[in-house]
């Protein structure tokens, strides 16, 4: 089968893409917007949207430089100030690319291991298609093949 995006409903092209570009990393995001505070699960590789609706609420605590706290019981956290917002249309289905600064970093002390970050007790999860995640299990590493130059 062939697709072309342009002949696709943006909900299936959508779909397409969130269900093979796998495994996406995910953060909790925390923002504050008139003084009213937001957790909500992104993706880093995912439609962004205006307004972010959280499932629960979570314990928290303060930041060391920005307003929003953070989730209590993150091992890692970023701390982050808008860069900028870049839209991507005005109407629906579209979105925007939200970047921003980070400006402290939060590493708790279980999280590392003779000062390096250590991949067992970071216990990675990440997105896949629909409302499924994925925990990562199983590393290996791979070395760069080198490559004799001309």
């Amino acid at each position: 089968m062939n697709v072309r995006p342009d002949q696709l409903p943006h909900r299936e092209l959508h779909r397409i893409l969130i269900g093979t570009v796998v495994p996406r990393p995910i953060a909790w995001v925390s923002t504050l917007s008139d003084r009213r505070l937001n957790l909500a699960p992104l993706s880093f590789f995912n439609v962004c949207r205006r307004s972010l609706l959280s499932s629960a609420f979570f314990p928290r605590c303060g930041s060391q430089v920005v307003r929003p706290p953070q989730v209590e019981k993150s091992p890692v956290s970023f701390e982050c100030k808008l860069e900028r917002i870049i839209d991507f249309g005005s109407e629906p289905p579209s979105g925007s690319l939200v970047i921003g600064e980070i400006v402290c970093v939060h590493l708790e002390d279980e999280v590392l291991k003779e000062g390096r970050l250590d991949p067992e007790a970071l216990d990675w999860i990440g997105r896949m298609g629909g409302i499924q995640y994925a925990r990562i299990t199983q590393r290996f590493e791979m070395k760069r093949p080198e490559v004799q130059r001309p």
